[in-house]
């Protein structure tokens, strides 16, 4: 809520540039550099708030999920629907649309948890080493 109003225009354009990301279905190498770049969205995002514990506890936790969201992405190709997501938001952001900002985070990780649980419903044990 309050990067909304923190952004400048520099943190705005960055966070659209990172907004831009997408993997390559069944190309692992891709999923971790779009892994590192959704990281890096949302770390710089939180950041924004001005609320450095809060950003430190989201980066430290999004990196122990790390293998976990690697695991989702092979379910389906979501690499554009991610990626529309991240750009809606940045959107937002940039519209300084505080309520549609967060109703978009809310929905991303809704359907990043569904993923991540549907993931592991299908007992699949080839979660990588990262």
């Amino acid at each position: 809520v309050l990067a909304v109003a923190r952004a400048t225009e520099a943190d705005v354009e960055e966070i659209e540039v990172l907004a831009g990301s997408e993997y390559r279905y069944h190309d692992r190498d891709s999923y971790l550099d779009f892994l590192g770049q959704n990281l890096e969205f949302h770390v710089r995002l939180s950041a924004l708030s001005g609320n450095a514990r809060l950003t430190k506890v989201l980066g430290d936790l999004i990196e122990s999920m790390q293998r976990f969201f690697f695991l989702g992405l092979e379910l389906g190709d979501f690499g554009p629907e991610m990626r529309r997501e991240h750009e809606a938001l940045a959107g937002f952001l940039r519209k300084r649309d505080r309520d549609r900002a967060v109703e978009c985070l809310r929905g991303q990780i809704e359907r990043s948890r569904e993923r991540i649980l549907t993931a592991l419903l299908k007992e699949r044990a080839d979660l990588p080493v990262m």
